[in-house]
């Protein structure tokens, strides 16, 4: 009888030693799938960014594209030969980012959502979409010339989930 009860007791450790550490085990995989993912969404994000920094900070393509119809409008640029701000293309961007969202986004070829500020001085011109309080969010700002000043560029990236 008494090689019976230590058997017992031998079992019970070893089944709490197999639940605690397959407990341990499901909440690992779980929470380093989750932080992963969260990375490459970033990482996604600020590759985007980027990606549309670069086209705003060209001349756009083709050269005249404010003359075109949007089928015709490869790259939105905002400059011009000079690297300096070209108001008339900023117009149109910004008319054309508030009548045909989705154009815009699909042109800076991105899934997510975007929101771009210009800073000249006290003045703040925007276009885009707003966001509140976003699941990630990326944040890019660059410098530019307008009119032998500095202007500030920032654009943001963002995803709600």
């Amino acid at each position: 009888m008494r090689k019976l009860k230590k058997a017992q007791v031998w079992f019970l450790d070893i089944a709490i030693a197999i639940l605690f550490f397959t407990t341990a085990l499901t909440l690992y995989f779980k929470y380093s799938v989750n932080l992963n993912s969260d990375s490459d969404k970033l990482e996604i994000l600020a590759m985007d960014s980027k990606f549309i920094a670069e086209q705003l900070l060209s001349t756009g393509y083709p050269e005249n594209w404010t003359e075109l119809p949007l089928s015709n409008i490869s790259s939105l640029g905002l400059l011009n030969r000079n690297q300096t701000l070209n108001e008339s293309k900023l117009s149109h961007f910004i008319n054309i980012t508030e009548h045909n969202y989705s154009f815009v986004k699909k042109n800076f070829e991105t899934s997510y959502d975007f929101f771009i500020e210009l800073k000249i001085h006290n003045l703040t011109i925007s276009a885009g979409k707003n966001f509140t309080n976003p699941k990630y969010l990326i944040k890019l700002s660059r410098l530019l010339v307008y009119n032998n000043s500095i202007a500030r560029l920032i654009i943001y990236t963002y995803s709600q989930y």
